[in-house]
């Protein structure tokens, strides 16, 4: 009994050493670790290759634009965090 319990937390500490190695060489080799949309099966691809199917995906399927320069996120923020301050000062949330 002692030499499985033994044995399991042998296994545990290499898992943790292995899954550290492999996040390491994913990211020195520009590798993404994708899991498929209905199964279970994760796939490996070049980030070259995820950005060309998906730069054929938005032509294909015209549903999305390129915001390029004009990010409307950081000020979007910025009036959120005001809003919420002024709501906060006013006592209206804690």
């Amino acid at each position: 009994m002692n030499s499985s319990v033994i044995d399991n937390n042998n296994k545990k500490k290499n898992y943790g050493r292995l899954v550290k190695r492999l996040k390491h060489r994913i990211r020195s080799v520009s590798i993404v670790l994708q899991k498929t949309d209905k199964s279970k099966v994760f796939h490996l691809g070049t980030r070259q290759h995820y950005e060309k199917k998906s730069n054929e995906y938005m032509e294909k399927t015209k549903a999305y634009q390129c915001l390029g320069e004009n990010d409307p996120l950081p000020n979007l923020i910025e009036r959120t965090n005001k809003y919420l301050l002024d709501l906060r000062l006013a006592h209206w949330i804690t």
